[in-house]
């Protein structure tokens, strides 16, 4: 199917994704913050857990750590167009789930059904090793972590924190339109019809 989505329709879903990651999740553990997008990026977006968690180093040895930046990219024609998540090099999260140069294997991207609100909730839950979005047969998986990772989660270290706290307890108010009763609208005028679309 073939799909167009014009720059101003790009840019208003990428404001309305980032206004809802801004309010998703519960500011105690994940700081949500614009980055510096690069030539040819539509928008780059920081997330940061505060929870334990596991950073790689060159030699596959898990280094426990308090904190963990990853960093997704949109791109125009967003959300048409999939996003890409990576860590920085000198922090990859330990996981099945990334490479070994930091990029973050997402899932298949679906047109105007992914987002990124989707890739964040994924990339959250990969930083506090919940196993619900650990894909041990990943293509990533450097090192063969699935062991590892496994063992962690039947002595009960994983997840490092409960799925729940990620997210925002309350979600804010949005302004409402004030109801208007149907006896106070104006009576609507017959439509005429040309013909049924079932002739």
């Amino acid at each position: 199917m073939s799909y167009y989505v014009s720059d101003s329709d790009s840019v208003e879903a990428l404001k309305n994704d980032y206004t809802i990651l801004k309010t998703r999740y519960n500011k105690k553990y994940v700081r949500v913050t614009l980055a510096e997008a690069k030539p040819g990026e539509a928008l780059c977006i920081a997330l940061t857990v505060y929870a334990p968690t596991h950073y790689m180093t060159g030699s596959g040895t898990p280094i426990s750590c308090d904190e963990m930046t990853v960093y997704i990219v949109a791109y125009p024609r967003y959300p048409e167009t999939p996003v890409i998540a990576f860590y920085p090099k000198d922090r990859i999260l330990c996981s099945v789930n990334v490479f070994s140069s930091g990029l973050a294997c997402i899932d298949p991207w679906k047109p105007f059904t992914s987002s990124l609100i989707t890739v964040a909730d994924k990339l959250l839950n990969d930083i506090i090793h919940n196993p619900v979005v650990s894909k041990y047969n990943s293509p990533a998986n450097p090192y063969n972590l699935q062991g590892w990772h496994k063992a962690n989660v039947e002595e009960g270290n994983f997840p490092t924190l409960d799925p729940k706290l990620l997210y925002a307890s309350e979600l804010p108010d949005l302004p409402r339109r004030k109801h208007t009763p149907a006896s106070a609208l104006p009576p609507m005028p017959p439509r005429k019809i040309e013909r049924s679309i079932y002739e």
